[in-house]
């Protein structure tokens, strides 16, 4: 999808894609674009991003000017995703919109999408995992990338997209299974300025107790999303990749 953002701005815009990277530096609508995922993560499908992968990095155009005219979401075209693949793009869409929801320019609304998201992914995504064929579970979770692709529009991702975006390419790693890795270390990082976000996040895990404070409720969901990874049979450390 991200490729035929691309391919649609170079159809109307002067220069090479180079010239393009960065925020608001497509100067001219693309052509029409019509994206259909085959997966449940990137939600590049409803995104102002296109990211380009080179051979030791990434790098990212970012402009309302490529958001597609229309995205066609069938969770069908997901059934046949093996069951590490499904992992990995749905901790990708997690990590949107968690990143969405800690970010400084996050809003109620792109909050209330956050949260949608990462509730729906908590629930359906381990049902995904042991069975490709659950068709509930990934209309879920075809919903919930969707909705995570359009809480992070405004607010942008963070921290575990800019390490898992550099670590990846070195070690070779799907783009979700990096991002995975940063997540936890990330959201230890945002307690000092964030606990009450992330105590929020403990709450649509269903492990939210009020008679813990908001930074104990957030230590106590980095705890919560590494039992939620090693469910998901996510290595815990990049030796386990080398």
């Amino acid at each position: 999808m991200d490729s035929a953002k691309i391919a649609s701005i170079s159809a109307t815009n002067d220069g090479s894609i180079e010239d393009y990277i960065g925020v608001d530096k497509v100067g001219k609508k693309g052509l029409p674009i019509i994206c259909i995922p085959t997966t449940s993560g990137t939600g590049s499908e409803v995104t102002r991003f296109a990211v380009i992968k080179y051979e030791r990095t990434k790098k990212a155009i970012s402009s309302e000017l490529i958001i597609p005219d229309v995205a066609i979401v069938d969770p069908t075209l997901t059934v046949s995703l093996p069951a590490k693949i499904t992992a990995y793009t749905g901790l990708d869409a997690l990590s949107h919109a968690v990143e969405a929801m800690i970010s400084t320019w996050a809003t109620p609304f792109t909050d209330t999408l956050a949260l949608g998201a990462i509730r729906t992914i908590f629930r359906y995504l381990k049902r995904a995992y042991d069975n490709g064929g659950d068709l509930e579970a990934r209309y879920h979770m075809s919903m919930a990338a969707t909705l995570a692709g359009l809480s992070f529009n405004d607010p942008k991702v963070l921290l575990a997209h800019s390490i898992g975006q550099t670590i990846g390419p070195i070690y070779n790693l799907p783009h979700g299974l990096s991002v995975a890795f940063a997540l936890p270390y990330v959201l230890e990082f945002y307690l000092i300025s964030s606990a009450d976000k992330i105590a929020l996040i403990s709450e649509a895990a269903g492990i939210y107790d009020n008679k813990r404070t908001d930074r104990e409720n957030a230590q106590e969901m980095i705890r919560w999303l590494l039992k939620f990874y090693r469910d998901l049979d996510i290595p815990l450390s990049l030796r386990v990749q080398r």
